[in-house]
């Protein structure tokens, strides 16, 4: 999947959309981290829409940059063209833990919030190996 989303974007460079895949690939599902920033990056440089930031700070979550990540998930929920995406939720989430893993206790609101509102968010951020903060985080 991940080499055909690639091979996408570079065979399209016109395409700026196609950068987005990449990145959520990589971020949603925990494959090759590591080669995500540029990917995601270049997402975030196409109008800078709420999804791709969410999706590059799910990668900077995964890598450990919480700072980075909490200012992406920030951007995203302060969108007013992003207050009714499927994917706010994530955004939450994705705070909350930036949030936590920060020192910051008012991120708990936050993974509590996104919680109720789509309870499989803790799973599918687990599954790109971004785990749930414990309450001593």
């Amino acid at each position: 999947m991940l080499a055909i989303a690639d091979a996408n974007v570079e065979n399209n460079p016109e395409d700026k959309s196609l950068a987005n895949m990449s990145c959520f690939a990589r971020g949603r599902y925990g494959f090759d981290i590591e080669d995500a920033m540029p990917y995601c990056d270049a997402a975030v440089a196409n109008g800078r829409p709420g999804y791709a930031l969410v999706n590059r700070g799910r990668v900077n979550l995964a890598l450990g940059h919480n700072e980075a990540a909490l200012a992406d998930f920030n951007e995203a929920l302060g969108r007013k063209d992003f207050e009714s995406h499927f994917m706010i939720v994530d955004a939450a989430y994705g705070r909350g833990v930036a949030r936590v893993r920060l020192g910051d206790g008012g991120g708990v609101e936050d993974i509590k919030a996104a919680i109720r509102a789509r309870p499989t968010v803790v799973n599918d951020f687990e599954d790109g190996g971004v785990e749930k903060p414990t309450a001593d985080d």
